[in-house]
């Protein structure tokens, strides 16, 4: 994990994402603090399906897209 660090105590504090900060071994080892937005780009991000990829991806694809995978990303912080 490259986060290692920050998990184990080793580092007092870290940068981390917050789908990590909200994950449940987070909850147990520390505390987050959300940076505003105020204080830096947005932090944009993408799904791809690329060109001959498997019935699975497809399917998992169009899972990500579902009201219940929304709410899933939504919660850990991937919007």
């Amino acid at each position: 994990m490259r986060f290692r660090a920050i998990f184990s105590g080793a580092a007092e504090i870290g940068v981390i994402a917050l789908s990590l900060a909200a994950s449940d071994t987070m909850k147990k080892t520390g505390r987050y603090w959300l940076i505003p937005p105020s204080m830096h780009p947005p932090l944009e991000q993408a799904a791809v399906l690329v060109k001959g990829s498997s019935s699975a991806a497809r399917m998992f694809h169009e899972w990500l897209r579902r009201p219940e995978a929304v709410a899933v990303l939504k919660r850990y912080g991937l919007q």
